[in-house]
């Protein structure tokens, strides 16, 4: 069978208005609570690490609707709510005919209150996996009977001890991998039990508010809503301890939720405002898949996009299929980009393995609401045209046990659809395609460098440029700094910044990033050639800085631009990133919304003899002479001579070898002013 993601996710229901109510009572509304990360940890709950949304996302889930994916956040509803229950069936989606389904990976959200000690004996979190003939719902609200049948064995069972953290907010838990489990239930359906307990051996609830099992809040669209038919939930749903009329005695109280089914497997109470409830779990494992029809797009020369056009309904999914003869990847040079350039309607479009496995998806990354997608060694063109990005490989894949720098050789889809309406144009595993849009024509772009041509010229990032205090550009004393921006992972923040001298023993220069928050990021600087020139990581309190000069190695006056993210050490460069850098950097951590800071500080007043606007420009002593001009024309052309200005910017205007820097230089020749 093969191993690919299913997701479940239970949803909790309450047995009145008021229950409903309590549920929804504490720190929900519009928001939710505070959201922390996501890590990764082991069965003793060690912390092995942080995982970004995006990368929980990636690896296979065909269905994701937790608390880091929900618009409104989540709640870890009332001081008691520690045990649920929640039924789920498989008949309705791709494993309806499927009898044994595995899984091994869970992921799911739990918040941690640091206002009440942990027991010595820790706090573990159960996950047990019934048979669908099990759960008798026979106890009703008050009635005291097991809503679990006498004697009942779970088909699964997962307990995995909660780390020490140090932070009170919802965060979320991707325990390792652990061997695939599998389950064979009557008629395809099950339910699934989350409970916190402190002692594994007997079973022993967790009876003080230190932890809390999390509900996602969200308003997901109306029909067709999501487009993963990967399962369903009834009616009957269970809580236990969630109020003072549900006591904390294991035993589950059932009933029938207030207000109407909303999507598949999620509830809309009667509060106000309304809310969509449902218990923070997903699971990873089989996902069998039949590939689509599709039309063979045979890939064209090297650096020439071939592409194919075709008048699509509102709802309609064109499906191509081509192949990959090697490694389209950083190590081996080569890239692959896709996009819709040329598109009479709102497209998106996504990639997927020959398993169904879905790799990558976009849907307004090009100019308007083009999508555009990225592949390997970066940076190629400006940007696909008008406000689009720039094709800069920051695509990969992620879905294996390693990630991929781009896509390995293989069998490969691709889907293009309409998309702008409602929520958009929906893509999951298993070959799960979406349209929501309106008709007409869509155009696909393909292509590569993967026939042995030379990889096309490396261009600037697009960048947000630092100036000095007093708006001077170059800057002078003390430096300039930026406002902090949101960074919303795994993108990279660009800015640069143009240095009029040189920095040495006497003159260092400093790019600092004091007051960024993220809990760990970093930061690398590059030249006007797209070269390393520095790079750093760390904290908030212990704050990555690049130096130049001082005890650093000097660098000399020009155009640098500064890359940030939150991956670290660092995040993914070109193979040889202190000579062929290309600007080449690739976030792959997805965390979200924390401030990025960046400053240069400088030591000089003024620009004085500088850099810019020379009329020695190869710096020998003679003003104006044949050799001045032969050596800003070499320039020009990429090969600056050593004691040249690093790069044809001759005006220092951050645009290198334009018009305007010819007639700059010139005008300066001739005795003029820059």
């Amino acid at each position: 069978m093969n191993m690919r993601a299913i997701s479940l996710f239970a949803c909790v229901g309450l047995c009145s208005a008021a229950n409903a109510q309590l549920v929804v009572g504490e720190g929900v509304g519009v928001g939710g609570e505070t959201r922390g990360p996501i890590y990764r940890i082991d069965h003793s709950g060690h912390i092995l690490g942080e995982v970004s949304p995006f990368a929980a996302r990636a690896i296979g889930f065909a269905y994701r609707n937790n608390t880091f994916d929900s618009p409104t956040g989540g709640t870890s509803a009332t001081a008691t709510h520690r045990c649920d229950l929640e039924d789920i069936s498989f008949a309705g989606g791709p494993w309806g005919t499927t009898a044994t389904h595995f899984f091994s990976r869970v992921q799911f959200s739990l918040r941690r209150n640091l206002a009440v000690a942990v027991p010595a004996s820790g706090v573990f979190v159960v996950y047990r996996i019934w048979d669908s003939t099990a759960a008798v719902f026979t106890g009703q609200s008050g009635n005291g009977s097991s809503m679990i049948a006498t004697g009942a064995t779970p088909l699964a069972q997962l307990t995995v001890q909660l780390p020490v953290v140090n932070q009170d907010a919802i965060a979320g838990f991707v325990p390792v991998d652990f061997a695939p489990i599998s389950i064979t239930p009557t008629n395809n359906s099950v339910f699934v039990e989350a409970k916190l307990i402190t002692d594994p051996a007997n079973d022993t609830e967790l009876n003080v508010d230190c932890w809390r099992l999390v509900l996602t809040t969200g308003s997901a669209a109306a029909s067709p809503g999501n487009p993963a038919t990967i399962g369903t939930t009834g009616p009957t749903l269970a809580v236990d301890g969630i109020s003072t009329s549900f006591p904390l005695d294991g035993i589950f109280q059932g009933g029938t939720p207030v207000g109407a089914p909303f999507e598949a497997r999620n509830f809309t109470f009667t509060t106000t405002p309304a809310q969509t409830i449902g218990l923070d779990f997903a699971m990873g494992g089989d996902l069998p898949a039949t590939p689509p029809a599709c039309q063979s797009l045979t890939l064209g020369a090297d650096n020439v996009f071939v592409s194919d056009t075709q008048n699509s309904t509102a709802t309609g999914v064109k499906w191509y299929c081509f192949s990959l003869a090697s490694d389209v990847t950083d190590g081996a040079l080569k890239y692959l980009d896709l996009d819709t350039e040329g598109s009479a309607t709102d497209a998106a479009a996504a990639v997927f393995k020959a398993d169904g496995t879905l790799v990558a998806s976009d849907d307004n990354s090009g100019s308007g609401s083009n999508a555009m997608l990225s592949f390997g060694i970066g940076r190629r063109d400006a940007a696909a045209a008008g406000d689009g990005k720039q094709y800069d490989g920051r695509d990969f894949d992620n879905t294996g046990a390693a990630p991929v720098r781009g896509l390995s050789a293989g069998d490969y889809f691709i889907a293009v659809t309409p998309s702008g309406a409602g929520t958009g144009a929906r893509f999951t595993d298993a070959f799960g395609a979406t349209g929501t849009g309106t008709a007409g024509n869509i155009r696909l772009r393909v292509r590569t460098n993967l026939n042995g041509g030379a990889l096309q010229t490396s261009v600037a990032p697009q960048s947000v440029r630092i100036v000095g205090v007093s708006n001077e550009d170059p800057i002078v004393a003390p430096g300039g700094q930026l406002a902090p921006s949101v960074l919303n992972g795994p993108g990279v923040y660009w800015s640069d910044v143009q240095l009029c001298q040189g920095a040495d023993q006497n003159n260092p220069v400093a790019f600092v990033t004091d007051g960024t928050d993220a809990p760990a990021f970093s930061l690398a600087v590059f030249d006007s050639n797209g070269n390393l020139m520095g790079i750093g990581a760390g904290t908030p309190t212990a704050a990555p800085q690049v130096i130049f000069g001082g005890a650093s190695p000097p660098r000399p006056a020009g155009h640098y631009y500064i890359a940030m993210a939150y991956d670290s050490p660092t995040p993914d460069l070109a193979p040889s990133p202190d000579t062929n850098g290309r600007w080449h950097v690739r976030g792959e951590n997805g965390s979200q919304g924390f401030n990025f800071v960046i400053a240069v500080t400088v030591p000089w007043s003024s620009c004085g003899s500088n850099a810019c606007c020379l009329n020695d420009y190869n710096g020998d002593g003679d003003s104006g002479t044949d050799a001045d001009i032969e050596m800003f024309f070499a320039c020009l052309s990429g090969n600056c001579c050593a004691t040249c200005p690093p790069d044809a910017d001759f005006n220092c205007d951050g645009d290198v070898g334009t018009d305007a820097d010819i007639e700059s230089f010139f005008r300066v020749l001739a005795g003029g002013t820059c």
